[in-house]
């Protein structure tokens, strides 16, 4: 069960899975950062060999997704910014041995962040393999050129995003 409205700052999320009548929990503990905390957005980005701009980095707000199991270690992220007119998410990372259940874990505490800032349409920019976690969380496919998707999320709320 998801809460995206547990806590501002850091947010936890309960997934249980079954798999071979097992019941598996996995707990996902995220927080979000700006500024100068930028080192392990940065150690996730470099396991997934993403490059992103250090000056549009200064001016966001990240999200970093822990796996919570015996050691909490940093394994997705994605950032959220403003230019004073649109909400833009892009960024968006996991290490590459992990689930995409951290991605739209992070996915929605950037939707949530910008809901909470006032955002009522949000424009992301991902990959042609993360469209289909976009498209999970109401995104709608703007355009695909050269393997980069431009996705848009109309009428966005906490509401629907935390089901």
């Amino acid at each position: 069960m998801f809460s995206c409205c547990f806590r501002p700052v850091v947010l936890y999320s309960e997934d249980a899975m079954n798999i071979f009548g097992m019941e598996i929990v996995m707990y996902i503990k995220g927080k979000f950062v700006s500024g100068q905390e930028l080192d392990e957005v940065k150690e996730v980005r470099n396991s997934c060999g993403l490059e992103v701009s250090d000056v549009d980095d200064n001016m966001a707000i990240h999200v970093v997704a822990y796996c919570v199991d015996e050691e909490t270690k940093p394994v997705a992220t994605g950032r959220l910014r403003f230019d004073g007119e649109e909400y833009t998410i892009d960024a968006l990372c996991r290490r590459p041995e992990e689930t995409d259940d951290y991605s739209d874990f992070v996915l929605k505490m950037l939707i949530y962040q910008a809901v909470q800032h006032g955002a009522n349409q949000i424009t992301a920019f991902c990959t042609a393999s993360q469209a289909t976690l976009y498209k999970r969380n109401r995104f709608s496919l703007l355009e695909e050129i050269d393997g980069i998707c431009t996705m848009k999320l109309e009428n966005a709320s906490v509401h629907h995003c935390c089901n």
